[in-house]
């Protein structure tokens, strides 16, 4: 599978998102892959976000909150 992660400053950030996405839940995940533009997804903005995916703009803050919480806990 080719790298479809960002350019990162190094190897261990790299690996810390992979090992992340695989550890959310399906909203979490799509919030992960819509805010940093990851696995072919667009790069959006949190109103972006809720509007695609169908959910209030405080729900998106409340995923990115956790999603902050999980790549803090790795040392991303």
């Amino acid at each position: 599978e080719p790298d479809t992660l960002p350019d990162l400053h190094s190897a261990k950030e790299r690996d810390a998102l992979r090992y992340i996405h695989y550890d959310l839940v399906p909203d979490e995940r799509l919030v992960f892959e819509y805010t940093l533009g990851l696995y072919g997804k667009p790069k959006l903005s949190a109103t972006d976000i809720s509007k695609r995916m169908g959910i209030s703009l405080p729900k998106v803050s409340r995923l990115r909150r956790k999603i902050d919480k999980k790549l803090r806990a790795r040392g991303v």
